[in-house]
This record gives C-alpha cells, sequence and structure tokens, in this order.
C-alpha cells in the first residue's frame, strides 16, 4: 500500500510540473501567420450600462400591494410596472 500511494505522489508530480502543451492555439491565434493585424478604431464609442429601475414594493395590513417605480427610461419603468402587475395580479 505504502509503495502505491509513492508511486501515485511522484507521478502527480511529476504531471504537475509539466508546463502545458498547445502547438494547435499558437498556431490559430499567431497574427504573423494569420496576415490579420488589429487595428483601434476610435469611431466606436463604448457602451454605457443601462441605469436599473428603482422599485419600492409595499405590502398593506389587508394583503393588498402598492409600489413606487423610478427611472431614466420610460420604456424600462412601463415594462417593470406591466410585470409587477402581472406577477401580483393586480387589476388595474
Amino acid at each position: 500500500m505504502r509503495k502505491i500511494s509513492i508511486l501515485v505522489v511522484i507521478a502527480f508530480l511529476s504531471i504537475s510540473f509539466m508546463p502545458p502543451y498547445a502547438p494547435a492555439a499558437e498556431k490559430a491565434y499567431s497574427p504573423q501567420q494569420q496576415g490579420s493585424s488589429f487595428v483601434k478604431n476610435k469611431d466606436v464609442q463604448a457602451v454605457k450600462p443601462k441605469k436599473p429601475v428603482a422599485i419600492k414594493l409595499r405590502r398593506s395590513a389587508t394583503g393588498q400591494y402598492s409600489w413606487d417605480i423610478s427611472g431614466h427610461n420610460a420604456d424600462d419603468v412601463y415594462r417593470a410596472d406591466n410585470r409587477l402587475r402581472k406577477l401580483l395580479k393586480v387589476d388595474q
């Protein structure tokens, strides 16, 4: 049993110290061999993330829900309001 555990440890150490070998990956991403070059386009602007819709949900003592919705985009506010009405099954 001791010999097997020693062999397993030696095999693990020998495998862990081997460098990774990936010649196919080096050939596929080499720009000199592909003939392509990276061009930075200054016309493309970074996309700004959307600001989230803020929802304050309240439940009354009778079990009815009400909420306050605020946001920068009216379409997002409208979608959030419709989704809340659908999920909470509120009729208006």
